[in-house]
């Protein structure tokens, strides 16, 4: 699966998530681009899922209408060791994109689904 980090994440996601192909951001010269044209340029360029700790993009975008689905990490600490404590849940979060528009995973490690993709 085509991955986008989003600038807010640390690059080094990467190298835990080592059976999808993941790009960040800066990686593709996108580190200028705000949520909407970075969301717009990444389902554009054939990215399946956008992964943000940009607590702020479910209020700033329209789940609904959103052009790939977002998976947000919601941590209080978003430095990579904590991070890393919920990869797994990341990786369940990725099967689910299919259904979900929009997917937050909060420090506990539960996935909250919102934004049904439409059929």
């Amino acid at each position: 699966m085509k991955i986008l980090l989003d600038n807010c994440v640390d690059w080094r996601l990467k190298r835990l998530l080592t059976t999808h192909e993941v790009s960040h951001a800066k990686d593709v010269g996108w580190q200028e681009l705000g949520n909407g044209r970075l969301l717009a340029a990444a389902a554009d360029s054939g990215f399946a899922v956008f992964i943000t700790v940009d607590k702020k993009i479910k209020y700033e975008q329209n789940l609904d209408r959103l052009p790939l689905p977002v998976i947000e990490i919601d941590l209080p600490d978003s430095r990579l060791p904590a991070i890393a404590a919920i990869v797994p849940q990341v990786i369940e979060a990725l099967t689910q994109i299919e259904r979900f528009r929009f997917i937050s995973i909060n420090q506990d490690g539960r996935i909250i689904t919102t934004a049904v993709r439409a059929e």
